[in-house]
């Protein structure tokens, strides 16, 4: 996997591991939560994969695309520097990965912390103000915030997460670990289905061989740190409502590892045009739901693409604070809708 040294010209010297899968004209930045590696985004990139060899190992891309999944510095193969992490600080990486890979336009989803730095990007690219070199500064098509909080009031973990997180420092095995970590993520619906649980638990074994074992602690303790400081202003959060950048908000409403309610505050403050909550469904929303996760991704995806088409007419705002059942339209693809996805098990 190739890696870039990032930070120097910051004195936050990491390198950042990562991968960029096909060469087509729409890029789609990945960016991952707390502790979690690039692999955590494995079911999305297989959306993206057209042929396998006879070991079923993927040997072409949708030519339409290229994506680009990341370790963020503090997990994987990525270095993990001592310090005091910021999100601004891991928004930075993703913009010199931006630069290095000459992106000048392209769509960012983010899960977790991952959705935290994405936040914090997409303040930096909509201000026009990165704060180091960079030209062209990357135009951002489309956002999508997973699972993730700006701050706010409902910010700290939720109690049943902080009671199973006390629980894992009994857990003295990776297995032991991994049983205790299971539910933080998952929902009990999802995790009742025996091969559900058996794929979960051997798809986070392995995810710890590939990167050695459990996440470096200086890493841990650095991005740890980073969320804690977590925090979006009122004036920032309307610079990204007012720039018309199409937003997607989803939630899963069994989430508890943040907070739900964070994502019904950003639907208030930042009025985005797609408000997903999926009922049953915990926090590692894009495995436990991975086809209506991919099919809302690429519903967003086009939707930001169709940006770039000249309008005959404009369109007419229709933002609500309430999340109606309705139809997503991508032919008018500035009208702001807001749609809960029902799920039917």
């Amino acid at each position: 996997m190739p890696n870039l040294i990032v930070g120097e010209s910051r004195r936050t010297k990491a390198t950042i591991n990562y991968m960029v899968h096909g060469d087509g004209p729409v890029k789609i930045l990945f960016v991952m939560g707390l502790a979690s590696t690039l692999d955590s985004w494995k079911m999305q990139v297989d959306a993206f994969v057209k042929l396998r060899d006879e070991q079923g190992n993927p040997t072409d891309y949708d030519s339409k695309y290229s994506i680009c999944v990341y370790d963020n510095r503090g997990i994987g193969l990525s270095s993990s520097p001592l310090g005091r992490y910021t999100t601004e600080m891991m928004a930075l990486d993703g913009l010199e990965l931006l630069a290095h890979l000459q992106w000048k336009q392209f769509h960012l989803i983010g899960l977790s912390m991952g959705g935290m730095i994405a936040l914090r990007m997409s303040v930096l690219l909509i201000s026009r103000n990165v704060g180091m070199p960079m030209d062209p500064i990357p135009s951002l098509l489309s956002l999508m915030l997973v699972v993730t909080h700006y701050g706010g009031p409902h910010s700290d973990q939720p109690e049943t997460g902080k009671k199973m997180a006390k629980k894992l420092l009994f857990a003295l095995t990776e297995k032991k670990r991994t049983k205790k970590i299971l539910p933080m993520l998952f929902s009990k619906r999802f995790l009742s289905d025996p091969k559900n649980y058996q794929d979960a638990f051997d798809g986070i074994i392995a995810s710890r061989k590939i990167e050695g074992g459990k996440p470096p602690i200086f890493g841990f303790l650095g991005q740890l740190h980073a969320v804690s400081r977590h925090r979006v202003k009122p004036e920032e959060l309307q610079l990204i409502r007012d720039s018309q950048v199409p937003v997607m908000v989803m939630t899963g409403d069994e989430d508890h590892m943040v907070d739900p309610r964070n994502s019904a505050e950003m639907n208030e403050l930042l009025q985005p045009v797609e408000y997903i909550v999926m009922p049953e469904t915990g926090h590692a929303i894009n495995a436990e739901r991975a086809a209506e996760f991919n099919e809302a991704m690429f519903r967003h995806v086009e939707r930001g693409e169709a940006r770039l088409q000249p309008m005959a007419t404009p369109s007419t705002d229709t933002r609500s604070t309430e999340p109606v059942t309705m139809q997503s339209s991508l032919e008018q693809p500035t009208v702001l809708v807001q749609t809960q996805m029902e799920i039917v098990s």
